[in-house]
């Protein structure tokens, strides 16, 4: 299935109706919590609602291997996911790369910036080699990304054409080294800008505030769907 069928599928299957806001997750019950599989093995995330609007992302990257959560020390997922933590420059380039489908292998033993360490070593060094904007030799790789950057980043690794367009939005001026890539970005629907309560359009996007591993997931997974994965 592509990644849009199974964004639909996975949004019938565990609400019935689509995503819906937040109530309480205190008394949530292993039912309410999001079921993926990981290698072939049922995870519950213990830190996601089924109901929540970015369960059904959670799940196609969980499922696709590109993000799965906190693991132990044998590198099996814990049910852990931090929905709400800001994504690392470290994190972000893992997941763009795995998103690509690229081999982690083909990384350099050894990257240019020395402020990658332990897990990241490879990914950093293959972010490098594929020549992301971001991932430059003075980095710090454990520092906290931007949306904007995250766009960037996404956009470059799964090859999508960052057009002239910069986006029509408040708070991004057009001079912003990234503003075409939210253009684009917007263009293709994979982001949409902030909203109300009410669910109207502010005009804003905040291309300058950290991203959470949420709104990272929904990112990723709508950049697959735009290159038909």
């Amino acid at each position: 299935k592509t990644i849009g069928s199974r964004l639909r599928a996975t949004v019938v299957e565990q609400t019935g109706k689509g995503p819906r806001p937040r109530k309480d997750s205190l008394m949530a019950t292993k039912e309410q919590w999001l079921t993926v599989v990981v290698k072939k093995k049922t995870v519950v995330l213990r830190d996601v609602l089924a109901t929540e609007w970015y369960a059904p992302f959670v799940a196609i990257l969980a499922e696709e291997g590109i993000a799965t959560g906190d693991a132990n020390e044998e590198g099996a997922p814990t049910g852990i996911f931090r929905p709400g933590s800001p994504v690392t420059y470290a994190e972000l380039a893992k997941m763009a790369l795995v998103a690509a489908t690229l081999d982690v292998r083909m990384a350099k033993s050894v990257p240019r910036n020395a402020s990658a360490q332990g897990w990241a070593v490879p990914w950093i060094s293959l972010a490098e080699q594929e020549r992301l904007t971001l991932y430059s030799p003075t980095l710090d790789v454990s520092g906290f990304a931007t949306r904007a950057e995250v766009v960037q980043t996404i956009l470059e690794a799964l090859s999508i054409p960052i057009a002239k367009v910069p986006g029509s939005f408040t708070d991004l001026p057009a001079n912003h080294p990234f503003a075409n890539a939210i253009g684009t970005a917007l263009f293709f629907d994979i982001i949409s800008g902030d909203t109300d309560e009410a669910g109207n359009k502010t005009g804003t996007v905040r291309p300058d505030t950290g991203v959470t591993r949420a709104e990272v997931a929904k990112i990723v997974a709508k950049a697959m769907q735009v290159i038909g994965r």
